[in-house]
Parts: C-alpha cells; structure tokens; sequence
C-alpha cells in the first residue's frame, strides 16, 4: 500500500474530458520548485559587444559580459586579466586540422571544434614563385610537367644545381604619364632592363613630351631559367607630331547600300578580266586636304560568287549608314584605298561588333590588291560583355604577352613610322609592332583595312599625314 500510495502522490487527476480535478502531489510541487529555484530573470540591458553568461562556477547567476575586448575587468585577450584575473593567451589550431585550442593565462586549455581555413595553400606559393619543386620523386610523379598551374621541378637531392623556372612578372605601361613600372617587391629570379639598363622595381618616368621608343628586357638571375631564352619588347611614348588631317571617309554622308568600289557593269565582266576598279573618292566627311589624290579601288570586278550568286567583296554602306564588309571576308573583301605613304597616322571608327567577332588588320600595300609578303597590324575585336585584346610584336613575332584592351567600341589609332606602328585601343592601352629592317622595304602607298569576318560595323576612317609628306611617294617606308 505504501508504494502505491508514492506513485499516486505523483500523479494530477483529472476527468474523463481532461480536466484537472485536483493540484500536483506534494512530492511534484517540490521537484519543480527545485528545478525552477537557480534561474533567475534575464538581467535587462547589455552592452554593444556583450553576451549572455554564467557568472559564476555553480551556474546560478546570469550576466552580461564582454569576452574579447581585453578592457580591464572584461575577460582578456592576449594575457590581459578578465574579471576573474584569467585571460586569453593563444589559439592554437588542432593537429586534426578540426578545431583549435584556446589557451587561458592560468594555463587552462578549452578544445572547440570549428572549421579553420588557412590563408596559405600550396597552390598559392606555386603561383606566387611561378614554379613547383619536387625531391626524389617516385617513378609515377617524375613525369608530371605541371603542376597548380606552374611547371614542376624534379629535384635529385645529391644534385640540386638544377635551374629554377620562372614566369616572369610584366611591367605596367602607363602612356598619358610617360611610366614604366617595374613589379614590385622585386620577382625572385628576374631582373627587369630600361634599354639595357637595370631598373629597381618601381616607377620610372621616360622623360621628354616627344615621340620615344624604349626597349624592355627581361634577364634570368642566376639559378633561374626563363621558358623562353629572351623576353625583350618595346614601349613607345608620346605622340607623332605635325601630323594633321589629310583623308578621311564619313559613311553618315552616304546613301545606304553605296559600295566603297562598286561592281563592274555586267555587259562589261566577261573582258575585265584582272583589270584594276577604280572606286569612289573619300568623302572627307570630317574634314580632310585639299590636292590629295585618294581613291577606293581594287583589282577585278568586285564581285565574288557565293551559293551560285554574284555577291559584292567591297565595302558597302549599311541601312544604319556605317560600312562593313561584303563577300567572302578577309582579305577577300580587303577595303583599299590611296594614302600614298605608311608614314600616317590612321584612325578607325568601330561602331558595332557582333558575334562571333572579327580580328581587326591593317595592311600597306603597293597596289590595290592583296600580295604576299605585306607587313600586317592586328587587333582581336571582342562582342559586348567581352575585352578585345592586342599584342607587341617585333619583325612580325609576338612577344607573348596579350594585352587587355577593354572595349571593342570607340576609335582604334594606328601610328606608323617607317612600318613600325603605336596601336592605341579605345580604352587607351597600348601595344608596339616593331621591324628592325626598313630601308629595303617599299611597301606603303596603299592602306588596305580587313576584318577576318564581317562583323564589324565602321563609322568613320580618318588619316593623318605631315605637312610635307610626299603623297604619292612609292617609298613610304622612309621618313621624307
């Protein structure tokens, strides 16, 4: 009977629909009285910064308290006492790379999981010295070239005079201020030349407001070896001067639908034959020189069969009054026109570039034709949402660094002296195309302009020449 009497004391009796009919036994009451007696209420306020503790060891009282601004009385960081005289001293990480320790100044330990995410990796070393180093490797590993990105060195231990590759760093060209800035800190393994003159990392200005070619190079320190044996490209500052407008074609001052060299009459194609078509004049729609004799042409008839139909390969004025080019593309419909040397400055107007865009060629000439040999200055247009880039180039090879040219919009210069030529983009970047050998050279009276397809929109062409050039001078390629 007593024991059932202990477990009817715990119960609440209640009626058939639920009701209590009566309170907790005594023994009830007691337990939860118990339970509720060490919480207090949520002490009202609490700083910016604070939290919500036990204020002390047997867990009865709540305070706020601030736990990582090392105030005094606060709990500490780094050594300083907290309000019980024990602050924070260390982190550190867990060996199992799941959690760190945290030190107290009495010398106690508290291990809490977390996951810890190291600013170091060795994918990020590998990049940041361009190369990754192995020692003895086995069979299997010993034939990987790359690695994280950067060629891999395989190491033999008893022999470690094996050179280091790297990947050099490039200057920055800074043309509107006449600077060169050298990479810096300075790259381990690279040495960065002025026109054969080391120079310490940092800027350097070129002095002078006139036109001035300086030559880049790169050298390898000892122990370290380049992928190519020689980086070497030029800058050039400044602006040509004395040049003024000479020629120029505004394709808004046209009808829609105007080839820039019209097609040869029909009755007239059968016995043209190879013949040479003279096209229109530039309009000089922006402005231009009286006595300069200047002319659209092309050799053949102008036309080009595609899918059994006779199609222009010229350039043609647009509904929207821009000209681009019809035909095959490329050099197949190669715009040509009389300038009479390359020693000019050209200017191109791209209105729009479609997908899938065009590479964008300038060319000088003999004669109104296409010929083998010619010396070509390229730029790599891009569609919207994309950077059209562009490169140095000295006697015709890349130096491998491609240069983000921004937009493919805007006015594109082409600054030439004696073949070599200043490429200046839209967004002002800039890029040198260099030929060492000149004076044997007689191209130059002719301009030809071709995209490699014909998604490109021109809204004007402009050229520049000196006051003195010799316009119909066959020798172009020397400064008269």
């Amino acid at each position: 009977m007593a024991e059932d009497k202990v477990v009817f004391d715990r119960l609440v009796i209640a009626d058939e629909n639920g009701h209590l009919q009566g309170k907790p036994a005594e023994g009830v009451q007691q337990q939860i009285e118990q339970a509720l007696a060490p919480l207090e209420k949520i002490p009202a306020g609490g700083a910016n910064g604070e939290v919500l503790a036990r204020a002390n060891g047997d867990g009865t009282q709540l305070a706020w308290r601030t736990v990582r601004d090392g105030q005094p009385g606060r709990d500490g960081t780094d050594g300083a006492p907290g309000r019980d005289g024990v602050g924070i001293k260390r982190i550190e990480p867990l060996s199992s790379g799941k959690g760190a320790t945290v030190v107290m100044t009495d010398g106690s330990t508290t291990d809490v999981p977390m996951e810890i995410k190291a600013w170091w990796t060795p994918e990020l070393q590998a990049r940041a010295q361009g190369w990754w180093l192995t020692f003895n490797p086995k069979e299997a590993e010993a034939t990987t070239k790359e690695k994280y990105g950067v060629p891999v060195i395989h190491a033999d231990v008893s022999n470690l005079n094996t050179p280091i590759p790297i990947v050099p760093k490039f200057p920055d060209s800074i043309p509107e201020r006449r600077l060169i800035s050298i990479p810096t800190p300075k790259q381990p393994g690279v040495v960065w030349k002025i026109d054969g003159v080391e120079a310490a990392p940092g800027d350097h200005v070129i002095p002078g407001e006139d036109r001035r070619e300086i030559m880049l190079e790169a050298t390898p320190e000892p122990g370290y070896v380049f992928s190519s044996s020689k980086i070497q490209f030029p800058v050039v500052f400044g602006s040509l001067q004395g040049r003024t407008l000479a020629i120029s074609e505004d394709p808004s001052k046209r009808t829609a639908g105007t080839a820039m060299v019209p097609a040869v009459p029909e009755e007239k194609r059968a016995a043209w034959g190879g013949a040479k078509n003279i096209g229109l004049t530039p309009n000089n729609g922006f402005g231009g020189r009286e006595g300069i004799e200047s002319v659209f042409a092309m050799y053949g008839t102008a036309l080009a069969e595609i899918a059994g139909k006779q199609t222009p390969k010229t350039w043609v004025v647009t509904d929207d009054l821009k000209i681009q080019p019809a035909g095959l593309g490329n050099a197949e419909s190669e715009l040509f026109f009389t300038v009479g040397t390359p020693n000019a400055t050209i200017e191109i107007d791209v209105a729009e570039v479609p997908s899938p865009a065009p590479s964008l060629t300038l060319e000088w000439l003999k004669d109104h034709r296409y010929e083998p040999g010619m010396r070509s200055y390229t730029v790599w247009l891009a569609e919207p949402g994309r950077q059209a880039s562009m490169e140095s180039m000295v006697d015709g090879v890349g130096t491998g660094l491609r240069v983000n040219a921004g937009t493919s919009v805007g006015t594109w210069r082409f600054e030439f002296l004696n073949l070599s030529c200043t490429i200046t983009a839209p967004s002002g970047a800039r890029v040198t195309h260099k030929w060492n050998q000149n004076e044997d050279k007689h191209w130059g009276r002719v301009l030809g302009i071709r995209a490699s397809n014909n998604n490109i929109k021109v809204g004007g062409i402009r050229v520049y020449l000196g006051p003195d050039t010799p316009q119909a001078e066959d020798r172009g390629a020397r400064v008269p």
